[in-house]
């Protein structure tokens, strides 16, 4: 019984050492929502950009002015938004440019609201999406980039959710 026990506590142990030898990385890893990207609607007819920002750690809100052409008759529509959520219409077009924290961040994956997905690198850190027609309020555009440190291995992720801009009548 002794050698028994004695030979699964060796096989254990010999078990264990390749599990550990074999990690591919023994780095901690962090998860943080820190990614820096922006979302800016192109298609809104305002004084002002009209952006929305992720990574940056506070959210806050801000005031915007748009004019809305619909049936041939322009209206100014004012509204409010948090710092994380871009006003928009079905239809219009969006610039997502992703902005590196660390010198090892190389690249950013997103996942856009109507499912597609874009890779997006340092070198060329921008596209075009437009919103599709079936959009509704509280779609979100989803980011995430992972790269390695000297000291961790790191997960950045950020999220940009849609409004819709309501027209007064």
């Amino acid at each position: 019984m002794k050698n028994k026990k004695a030979l699964l506590s060796g096989l254990m142990m010999i078990v264990l050492a390749v599990g550990v030898l074999s990690c591919e990385d023994s780095k901690p890893k962090f998860v943080s929502n820190g990614l820096d990207f922006k979302a800016v609607n192109l298609s809104a007819d305002s004084d002002n950009e009209i952006v929305a920002v992720t990574g940056k750690g506070v959210v806050v809100s801000s005031s915007w002015t748009i004019k809305v052409t619909s049936d041939g008759q322009t209206i100014i529509v004012d509204g409010q938004s948090k710092s994380d959520e871009l006003p928009v219409e079905a239809g219009d077009e969006v610039e997502i440019t992703f902005t590196p924290s660390e010198p090892e961040e190389k690249e950013a994956f997103f996942t856009m609201p109507d499912g597609t997905s874009r890779k997006v690198t340092a070198d060329a850190p921008s596209f075009r999406w437009t919103v599709p027609a079936d959009f509704t309020s509280g779609m979100k555009i989803e980011g995430e980039s992972h790269y390695k440190t000297d000291d961790a291995v790191c997960t950045q992720r950020g999220e940009i959710y849609l409004v819709e801009i309501k027209g007064k009548e």
